[in-house]
Protein backbone atom coordinates (compact mmCIF):
# COMPACT_ATOMS: atom_id res chain seq x y z
CA UNK A 1 0.00 0.00 0.00
CA UNK A 2 1.28 3.47 -0.77
CA UNK A 3 1.69 6.61 1.31
CA UNK A 4 -1.22 9.07 1.25
CA UNK A 5 -0.68 12.08 -1.03
CA UNK A 6 -1.41 14.48 1.84
CA UNK A 7 1.49 12.89 3.80
CA UNK A 8 4.07 13.88 1.16
CA UNK A 9 5.66 17.00 2.67
CA UNK A 10 8.99 18.81 2.53
CA UNK A 11 11.36 17.27 5.07
CA UNK A 12 9.48 13.97 5.27
CA UNK A 13 11.44 10.72 5.05
CA UNK A 14 9.81 7.76 3.30
CA UNK A 15 10.61 4.12 2.56
CA UNK A 16 10.11 2.52 -0.85
CA UNK A 17 9.22 -1.08 -1.67
CA UNK A 18 12.95 -1.70 -2.24
CA UNK A 19 13.66 -0.49 1.35
CA UNK A 20 15.37 2.65 0.05
CA UNK A 21 14.86 5.87 1.95
CA UNK A 22 13.79 9.11 0.28
CA UNK A 23 13.76 12.58 1.86
CA UNK A 24 11.71 15.33 0.21
CA UNK A 25 13.70 18.54 -0.23
CA UNK A 26 11.10 20.62 -2.08
CA UNK A 27 7.82 20.44 -3.93
CA UNK A 28 7.49 22.76 -6.91
CA UNK A 29 4.45 22.91 -9.20
CA UNK A 30 3.31 19.47 -8.15
CA UNK A 31 6.74 17.87 -8.63
CA UNK A 32 8.73 16.29 -5.80
CA UNK A 33 12.47 16.85 -5.53
CA UNK A 34 14.04 14.35 -3.18
CA UNK A 35 17.28 12.84 -1.94
CA UNK A 36 18.20 9.18 -1.57
CA UNK A 37 20.05 7.84 1.44
CA UNK A 38 23.50 6.56 0.45
CA UNK A 39 24.35 2.88 0.75
CA UNK A 40 25.36 1.25 4.01
CA UNK A 41 29.03 2.12 3.67
CA UNK A 42 28.44 5.70 2.57
CA UNK A 43 26.94 8.27 4.95
CA UNK A 44 24.56 11.03 3.96
CA UNK A 45 22.07 11.80 1.24
CA UNK A 46 22.42 12.47 -2.49
CA UNK A 47 20.00 14.33 -4.77
CA UNK A 48 18.01 11.82 -6.81
CA UNK A 49 18.34 13.86 -10.01
CA UNK A 50 22.15 13.58 -9.70
CA UNK A 51 21.70 9.81 -9.97
CA UNK A 52 19.57 10.11 -13.10
CA UNK A 53 16.21 9.76 -11.36
CA UNK A 54 13.40 11.87 -12.72
CA UNK A 55 11.33 14.40 -10.78
CA UNK A 56 8.01 12.64 -10.08
CA UNK A 57 4.61 14.15 -9.47
CA UNK A 58 3.37 14.13 -5.87
CA UNK A 59 1.00 11.30 -6.77
CA UNK A 60 3.76 9.19 -8.39
CA UNK A 61 6.05 9.80 -5.41
CA UNK A 62 3.33 8.73 -2.97
CA UNK A 63 2.62 5.58 -4.99
CA UNK A 64 6.34 4.65 -4.95
CA UNK A 65 6.59 4.97 -1.15
CA UNK A 66 5.15 2.44 1.25
CA UNK A 67 5.88 4.03 4.62
CA UNK A 68 6.29 7.46 6.18
CA UNK A 69 9.35 7.11 8.43
CA UNK A 70 9.81 10.62 9.77
CA UNK A 71 7.73 13.78 9.79
CA UNK A 72 9.57 17.11 9.57
CA UNK A 73 10.10 18.61 13.01
CA UNK A 74 8.26 15.79 14.73
CA UNK A 75 10.81 13.00 14.66
CA UNK A 76 9.89 9.42 13.82
CA UNK A 77 6.35 9.01 12.57
CA UNK A 78 3.89 6.50 13.87
CA UNK A 79 4.47 3.56 11.54
CA UNK A 80 1.68 3.35 8.97
CA UNK A 81 1.45 1.87 5.54
CA UNK A 82 -0.86 4.07 3.56
CA UNK A 83 -3.86 3.79 5.86
CA UNK A 84 -4.59 5.06 9.32
CA UNK A 85 -4.02 1.78 11.12
CA UNK A 86 -0.63 1.43 12.87
CA UNK A 87 1.71 -1.29 11.68
CA UNK A 88 2.03 -4.06 14.27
Amino acid sequence: MSVRIKDVVVGGVYATVECRQRRVTRIVRGRVYYELRQGRGEPGWVAAEMLGHGVPTVRAFALACVQLIERPGAGPARATRGGDAPVA
